[in-house]
């Protein structure tokens, strides 16, 4: 089932990493996604301190979260669990609407478009590269194309679902 946010306003769309995570914002009705920054996810406490700066600047009606699609094999994708904590936190922290979006390939596209800009240092493309992923996590959000999950249909391995605050 898939759903658009029908709400004008600021989104932030997060690419979510254990090492980086990338920051997009963009604002509906002119959706176009544009990178914003890459934080560090550890340590933890640091993270929610920068993050929680971006949330008081930008006032974002709702956030955008990349979910890894289950490997063929039909269990959890690895990272399932750690994005569900973040997105728990997250929650409750800011209570706002949470839009999940298949995130297939766009770390691998991210890094085809920096190669595109002719950025040579891997530095300076890996710094942009989680940034660069949660914009194309937004951008097909926002131009509803995205497979939008309905709450409760993302679920933790033992099939609940997870709670996660959506319109």
């Amino acid at each position: 089932m898939a759903e658009r946010a029908d709400r004008d306003g600021v989104w932030l769309g997060i690419d979510y990493g254990n090492a980086r995570i990338g920051i997009a914002v963009a604002t509906l009705p002119v959706a176009i996604a544009t990178p914003l920054t890459t934080l560090s996810a550890q340590p933890e406490p640091r993270f929610w301190v920068a993050f929680d700066a971006l949330v008081a600047e930008w006032h974002p009606c709702g956030f955008v979260l990349g979910w890894p699609p289950t490997p063929a094999s039909g269990n959890p994708h690895p990272m399932h669990p750690a994005i569900t904590a973040f997105a728990n936190t997250l929650t409750a922290r800011h209570a706002k609407p949470i839009y999940w979006v298949d995130e297939s390939l766009t770390s691998a596209h991210a890094e085809q478009l920096l190669r595109e800009t002719g950025k040579r240092r891997w530095q300076a493309r890996k710094a942009r590269l989680d940034a660069v992923a949660a914009a194309l996590i937004l951008q097909t959000f926002c131009d509803g194309h995205a497979t939008v999950y309905p709450p409760g249909a993302i679920t933790h391995a033992h099939g609940k679902p997870i709670d996660i605050a959506t319109p």
